[in-house]
């Protein structure tokens, strides 16, 4: 008897172990592949730089993130940015659209929680000219339609397009 509770408590270290050792393989993971873009944000700039003139007026597309993130945000990351390259292929291309996704969790980009007034992970779109923000909308039923993906695609679609038509 005590030879096999030795036995199963020893295993349950080796899976407890085991379970660390992969969660923490993975957040670094995340951390590593984050995009060179997340970094190149500042402070009181809405357009990442991306060689578009400053008289231009572009829309941003931001998906705002933490390091940290679960199977619903990285869906979420993935059917919005589906979404503008499906639907709007030439304005990213002529660069009318930027679609950015931005870690929150760096320091260079701490102050788009207050900019943006944002609490969880988030899609905002922000209208700038001359690389001054005009205005923004966090697009709050992301989370809600997160599990039909025409629903959410519809949705993105939509609020893109009612942009670019105010324009």
């Amino acid at each position: 008897m005590k030879a096999r509770r030795i036995a199963t408590i020893a295993l349950s270290v080796f899976v407890a172990a085991s379970v660390i050792y992969l969660v923490a393989t993975e957040t670094r993971k995340s951390a590593q592949t984050e995009t060179a873009a997340d970094t190149s944000i500042m402070s009181g700039q809405s357009v990442p730089d991306g060689g578009v003139p400053t008289e231009e007026r572009v829309l941003s597309v931001y998906y705002f993130h933490t390091t940290a993130r679960c199977y619903t945000c990285r869906k979420i990351e993935s059917l919005t940015e589906t979404a503008v390259r499906n639907n709007f292929s030439a304005e990213l291309a002529r660069k009318t659209i930027v679609w950015q996704p931005v870690n929150i969790d760096l320091p260079e980009n701490r102050h788009f929680v207050k900019d943006f007034n944002l609490f969880t992970k988030s899609v905002v779109l922000v209208d700038s000219k001359k690389g001054k923000r005009v205005r923004w909308k966090n697009l709050d039923r992301i989370w809600q339609l997160v599990s039909s993906e025409p629903a959410f695609t519809d949705y993105i679609t939509g609020e893109i397009s009612g942009y670019l038509n105010a324009i």
